[in-house]
């Protein structure tokens, strides 16, 4: 353990110049300013002059937790505890999740950056960009594991042991496409990507919910604070568009055309541009939210988290609010997908079964092939009963049966 010491004045004029850096708010700077002058007053109580990380442990047991503070309150005591330490080992400003460390070892370096950069230019977007660099980290650790030090030693026994052993199945065709790479570039002697095994992931049918289901989600929003007036927007784009989770969260403000009543982005899956309308009910929420209650940032993404540091929301942040106020509205969820995607769904689902073209439906949903919604059709029930044979009259032995005669 670090115990570096820090005369404590010196600590709280460091940790507010950081936090006004990383533009947290002056309502939070001065929680965190409080809690440091806790933590002097401990000090001088005990005739400590200098700050440490063992001084903390003797703060947080004795005025911390052996008192009857709520689990958040006991949270925030950590997290400025923390915040100090940091400062004092010399590692500044430290997010509290930790990004995950995706580095190679360093003789597959070169053949990492020379393959990532071969997908950009042939047009890979940034999200699958992302999925390969996960499987090149999982590959190459697992290679330099097992002492495959060069990629010239690949055989087939170790793409099959590691192909077997892949606990995410759906990283198959990034791996077929590696291997494919490494063996037109010279790197093995062998294409080994015909080892890999197949994956196809089967088609669900969708799980939706009908228009006074959805109602009662909209509703079960409180739309009197800050968050509940973000998480009605992020609702309604889902629902009412049919925009995917990803989308939702990397919106950007100048996306956002009020005067026209449009929102125009660019996909993240495909990467084609998708102009939708703004119903009237998206408008009021958007700029109910922008106007009132986004916290004051430079940032040009339209939704933002609502502590600090105000940076965007990410995917899951979208993906919870949908859920909390799923469960929230009392609604039967039991047994069924309730997530951004089921919302999209049940749009595509009530389009479907309003009779819009399947066409209509796939351009508002932004898939690029005609199949992809094909599966909603199984979900068209009126369309269903209008494709059904008639029963054909019984003949032969089951004649014979009905008419009541021996078989």
């Amino acid at each position: 353990m670090n115990n570096t010491q820090i005369p404590i004045d010196e600590l709280y004029d460091q940790l507010t110049l950081i936090l006004q850096e990383e533009k947290y708010a002056k309502s939070t700077i001065q929680l965190y300013q409080e809690h440091v002058k806790r933590i002097k007053k401990f000090m001088l109580a005990n005739n400590i002059t200098d700050y440490s990380s063992s001084v903390a442990d003797q703060y947080y047991k004795k005025e911390v937790e052996s008192r009857d503070y709520n689990y958040t309150t006991k949270r925030f005591f950590r997290t400025v505890i923390r915040r100090l330490n940091n400062i004092c080992s010399g590692t500044g400003f430290v997010y509290s999740v930790p990004r995950k460390d995706l580095s190679v070892p360093e003789q597959y370096h070169a053949i990492k950056a020379d393959y990532l950069e071969h997908c950009r230019k042939i047009g890979n977007r940034p999200i699958t960009l992302k999925t390969k660099e996960r499987l090149l980290y999982l590959f190459l650790t697992y290679l330099d594991e097992n002492n495959c030090k060069s990629l010239e030693y690949i055989n087939s026994s170790e793409i099959i042991q590691f192909s077997v052993n892949l606990k995410n199945k759906e990283f198959y065709p990034e791996l077929r496409d590696f291997l494919r790479y490494l063996f037109a570039q010279g790197y093995i002697e062998k294409d080994f990507s015909t080892l890999v095994p197949k994956f196809n992931r089967g088609i669900r049918i969708p799980e939706t919910y009908d228009i006074s289901e959805i109602i009662e989600i909209e509703n079960a929003v409180d739309r009197t604070s800050s968050i509940g007036k973000r998480d009605y927007a992020i609702l309604l784009l889902a629902s009412r568009l049919g925009m995917c989770a990803g989308d939702i969260a990397s919106l950007k403000l100048d996306s956002l055309d009020f005067k026209n009543q449009r929102i125009c982005f660019i996909q993240n899956k495909t990467g084609s541009v998708s102009e939708l309308y703004m119903v009237p009910e998206i408008k009021t929420a958007l700029m109910d939210y922008l106007s009132t209650d986004r916290p004051a940032s430079t940032s040009d993404y339209v939704f933002l988290k609502s502590c600090a540091p105000y940076s965007e929301i990410s995917y899951s942040v979208v993906s919870f609010a949908v859920k909390k106020h799923m469960i929230r509205s009392g609604i039967n969820i039991a047994g069924k997908k309730h997530g951004p995607h089921s919302l999209r769904a049940s749009l595509a689902s009530s389009m479907v079964n309003d009779g819009i073209s399947y066409e209509t439906v796939r351009k508002v949903l932004g898939h690029d092939s005609p199949n992809a919604i094909r599966h909603y059709a199984r979900l068209d029930i009126q369309m269903l009963r209008n494709c059904a044979l008639a029963c054909p009259a019984p003949s032969g032995t089951l004649h014979q049966f009905l008419k009541g005669g021996r078989i």
